[in-house]
């Protein structure tokens, strides 16, 4: 009885942590300067990893042991390889197609040699 009380906290903190980093997330991407996308994709990429591994061991912590939590594994395996690829060539498609980026001093166009 005492166990499913602590598992039931232990989840509430888990998904708690998730909704923060997830909240925090979309505050980064909506409250950074737009002129540099990379600050964007950065606040995007953390929540989306730190966001994702809560929530799953929200699901974890509640559903208990069983085959389940390898599928759990692979899931966040899959999303932690796949999410910063993707949020690096949105960043990368975006400076490319976008002139006024290069202009600034702070980014260097990689496609000209130094």
């Amino acid at each position: 009885m005492i166990w499913e009380w602590i598992r039931f906290g232990m989840t509430a903190v888990f998904f708690l942590a998730s909704v923060f980093f997830f909240l925090t997330a979309a505050f980064g991407v909506n409250k950074k300067n737009f002129a540099f996308v990379l600050n964007r994709m950065h606040a995007a990429g953390i929540g989306d990893t730190l966001g994702l591994l809560s929530a799953i061991l929200g699901v974890a912590t509640a559903a208990g042991l069983g085959w389940h939590l390898l599928k759990l594994l692979f899931v966040v395996v899959f999303m932690w390889f796949t999410s910063p690829v993707a949020s690096h060539l949105l960043a990368e498609t975006e400076l490319f197609t976008t002139s006024h980026f290069l202009e600034t001093e702070d980014l260097v166009d990689p496609r000209e040699p130094d």
